[in-house]
């Protein structure tokens, strides 16, 4: 008795482990970049309580962002602008060199909100743009979009300001013009641009979440796109998409 007791213990044991495992392997892995010492640690807070959210760093300035993620890896970033040592800008083009797999996506939280000022940092590689004032939910929802579509767009990033990063982008891109996508393909290629996740996509064209992830690969090569805010240049560049279904 005493050993089937110590062998329902272990397997008890061994089932939580591989649970917590499972949920830290599915977590979003967050770090917040901010001066403001309270409003940074509130927002970690905040967030290391929601589900599969783990914040992983917190830093007061964009050096120590950097010197951190040496040894802590993020998958988003949320980042202001007006910081000490090392500004939100500057931090923003270090993280452009980068090897691409290992660059996490970028949430600017900032203050300043002119269109203007949202086109030059999404230009420059931001993947969102938030203003401080808006509401807890939209940084979480946010969140989600980067993660999984690499980009976010709400009502301050309109679709005129995204028409105009589109139209503007560099025409010396390596995306491919006119490659030739299957029918299926470009089905997903839109819903893609609709920010629809690969889960979405599934549900929705009634296949598996794996299928659309190979047809995500595929058309990421037949395109030259390596985000989905390049996938969106190339449908809007070959009229599979347009503004109105953003």
């Amino acid at each position: 008795m005493f050993f089937a007791d110590r062998s329902q213990i272990f397997h008890t044991s061994y089932y939580i482990r591989s649970t917590l495992q499972t949920k830290m392997t599915k977590s979003i892995r967050i770090g917040i970049a901010d001066d403001h010492d309270i409003l940074r640690q509130t927002m970690g807070k905040l967030l290391q309580a929601e589900n599969n959210f783990s914040v992983v760093i917190e830093a007061s300035n964009g050096q120590e962002l950097l010197d951190k993620m040496v040894d802590e890896p993020i998958d988003v970033l949320i980042l202001d602008l007006n910081m000490p040592v090392m500004d939100g800008r500057s931090t923003l083009k270090s993280l452009g060199r980068i090897e691409a797999s290992k660059r996490p996506s970028v949430i600017i939280l900032s203050m300043y909100d002119s269109p203007d000022h949202i086109r030059k940092y999404v230009s420059m590689g931001a993947n969102a743009f938030l203003s401080k004032g808006c509401e807890y939910p939209a940084l979480v929802r946010a969140i989600k979009d980067v993660h999984t579509n690499d980009y976010h767009f709400n009502q301050q990033v309109s679709r005129q300001l995204v028409s105009d990063i589109i139209r503007n982008s560099n025409k010396d891109s390596n995306l491919v013009i006119d490659s030739p996508l299957s029918e299926r393909e470009t089905e997903i290629l839109r819903l893609i641009c609709q920010q629809k996740t690969s889960q979405e996509i599934a549900k929705i064209l009634r296949i598996r979440q794996r299928t659309v992830e190979n047809h995500r690969l595929r058309i990421s090569k037949k395109t030259g796109a390596k985000t989905s805010i390049g996938l969106l240049i190339y449908a809007m560049r070959n009229d599979l998409t347009d503004i109105e279904s953003l």
